[in-house]
């Protein structure tokens, strides 16, 4: 009797094991869904908003502009009252204590892609769509040349809690020897050239994509007084994507992952993160995301799904009742915008409508910042000056923002 009971124990084993099996192959759940983390909060589902009508399709890759000579250098913005940010420091445009990778003879191309994050026991959103003839590359210009060192002269700051940014930092395998951008300084200049004009715009906290691990721990170098999430040990699987902030300015109540499609559908963890602001003790979402462009082939399937997922986990982070910040190169300018902005209570930083007919604001391109109705936005810029031209083939997109 026992034995028969052992012989049908294991067979049961094995048939609920080969049952699972094909229903992961099959689709009857999907793995993508998953969050890598626990939000103390419980999310509650919101209902999605009725979908945008499709839009012609964004720009699937920055353009980089002419590299000339900059006419001027970013501002420090000084400190906001109650706060005590870390003292600002210019950073010197110079080889790091190791020995930097070579500046390679060539020519400077421009193009980026995407990725994007998810909240606990979320799903995720619909994706842009990218915009035809957006791939084609852009005639080779001149390798960007060094800007220099200077030092900021003060500036009036545009109110504000906080300074936030977006940005694609160009990777670091990019630039590397035998990469696909030669005559761009190593990604180790590039990363101080990027840092001094985030610290010249007084930024405190950032969303940062292509941000590969030589760029986080030249990142982490040049700022003792930040953190970032994921950090230079990141999990495996983790996309180039991370959040990083002044802790002097914040502290982490909590991080988390999402699982985002990426070239040709490939998993990649992206980051949301749960800030609490020191000076007025409200608390903060910020998340990081970089969905595909076309540059590998075809990508508009899994921009759809990575939005998609996306917008599930703004519903659902504005279900907690903390306000967010949405940052990211989304590889999609008028239809992200436009499912974003009719399928969540969101706003972009750029300006533009909000949920019926979509018109979104005409400075913008594909790297945005979204926010929550509670935050207020001011002084937008997206800095493409002759040190940003020098770090990478994306502007810098920064805001400050007010909580409600």
């Amino acid at each position: 009797m026992l034995e028969k009971f052992v012989v049908t124990l294991t067979v049961s084993s094995v048939a609920l094991t080969v049952g699972t099996t094909y229903a992961w192959a099959v689709g009857a759940f999907d793995p993508v869904e998953a969050d890598f983390g626990t939000v103390a909060e419980r999310v509650v589902e919101a209902p999605e908003a009725a979908g945008a009508a499709d839009a012609p399709a964004g720009y699937g890759t920055f353009r980089s502009q002419p590299r000339v000579e900059p006419t001027e250098q970013p501002t420090r913005k000084p400190a906001r009252a109650g706060q005590s940010p870390a003292p600002w420091q210019p950073v010197p445009l110079q080889a790091p204590t190791r020995a930097p990778l070579p500046l390679l003879a060539g020519a400077a191309t421009s193009g980026a892609a995407s990725t994007a994050p998810q909240a606990t026991g979320m799903t995720a959103a619909p994706m842009p769509v990218a915009e035809p003839g957006a791939t084609t590359a852009p005639a080779p210009a001149p390798a960007p040349t060094d800007p220099g060192t200077t030092t900021p002269g003060p500036v009036a700051d545009g109110g504000g809690d906080f300074t936030v940014a977006s940005l694609n930092v160009l990777g670091h395998d990019h630039t590397k020897p035998g990469g696909n951008k030669p005559g761009w300084a190593s990604s180790y200049k590039r990363m101080a050239a990027a840092k001094r004009v985030m610290n010249g715009h007084g930024v405190d906290v950032v969303g940062l994509q292509e941000f590969e691990p030589p760029q986080r721990r030249e990142f982490q170098r040049l700022s003792p007084g930040w953190a970032q999430y994921p950090g230079i040990k990141a999990p495996p699987r983790s996309g180039a994507d991370a959040v990083a902030w002044n802790t002097a300015v914040w502290k982490v109540r909590e991080q988390h992952l999402i699982v985002i499609p990426y070239f040709h559908g490939e998993r990649k963890k992206m980051p949301y993160v749960l800030l609490e602001h020191r000076a007025t003790g409200k608390k903060l979402w910020v998340s990081s995301f970089h969905n595909p462009a076309d540059a590998r082939g075809p990508a508009q399937k899994w921009r759809d799904q990575a939005t998609d997922r996306q917008v599930r986990l703004f519903n659902r982070l504005e279900a907690t009742g903390h306000p967010q910040v949405v940052t990211g190169d989304m590889n999609e300018y008028k239809t992200y915008f436009c499912r974003v902005t009719s399928r969540t209570p969101l706003k972009a930083a750029a300006g533009g409508s909000r949920g019926g007919t979509c018109k979104p604001p005409k400075n913008a391109r594909i790297d945005w910042i979204f926010g929550s109705p509670s935050l207020t936005f001011s002084d937008y810029q997206q800095d493409r000056g002759a040190a940003m031209r020098f770090a990478t083939d994306h502007p810098l997109v920064v805001t400050d923002a007010t909580f409600g």
